[in-house]
């Protein structure tokens, strides 16, 4: 669930100069089906069928497709990108190595994340072996206003950022389904028998707000 370092950092780096995709953490949807698997990871997820899912720069969306490369780097990868049939509603998951814990992790992405950003709400949640931290945000760009709904996940030193969004004005029609897709979320390391990441919320043992 970690990403590769040692020697493999410096192989990345090459890869990178070289604008030559190769995966560290490499995932797929499975055959006939909607389901994101990555065993490498350890973390899937299911998804409606409307929705369109990139794994990588020749697959999905041409859009997104030069984003594998560009968000790639020795501690940080694209895992997957994509939208919904109407192209108003999106989906990504960003891993990246972090030795510390979800709380401060998620600290760390909204001190970097700049002054467009305003945060809605966020909290944190530990339960049934999980951990969860759910926030909401939005992002001013110009004279356009993008509303977020992020699912920060706990694989060890791996940290996963599920982001669903869509214009602010959008958000609230497509709240429930960014959830009910959320809930399908699987993380351990044997994805067959892992548990719903959603436990975490559902049977918090423990819960408090994030600022």
């Amino acid at each position: 669930m970690q990403f590769r370092r040692g020697a493999a950092v410096a192989a990345v780096f090459l890869l990178v100069s070289c604008a030559t995709y190769r995966p560290q953490l490499p995932g797929a949807i499975a055959r006939g089906t909607h389901e994101y698997v990555n065993d490498v990871a350890g973390i899937r997820i299911a998804f409606p069928e409307q929705w369109d899912i990139s794994t990588g720069p020749a697959s999905g969306p041409k859009e997104f497709r030069p984003l594998f490369r560009t968000l790639q780097s020795p501690t940080t990868e694209l895992l997957f990108i994509g939208m919904d049939s109407s192209k108003s509603a999106f989906v990504r998951c960003v891993a990246e190595a972090f030795d510390g814990g979800l709380d401060s992790y998620y600290t760390a992405v909204v001190r970097s994340s700049g002054a467009g950003i305003g945060v809605q709400a966020a909290d944190y949640y530990e339960g049934k072996g999980q951990k969860l931290v759910v926030w909401t945000y939005n992002l001013v760009n110009g004279d356009q206003t993008s509303a977020f709904e992020e699912y920060v996940i706990d694989l060890g030193g791996t940290k996963c950022r599920l982001s669903f969004w869509t214009s602010a004005d959008l958000f609230s029609s497509y709240h429930a389904e960014f959830e009910k897709t959320a809930k399908t979320v699987c993380a351990g390391k044997e994805l067959a028998t892992c548990e719903q990441v959603w436990a975490a919320k559902d049977s918090a043992e423990a819960h408090r707000t994030l600022k």
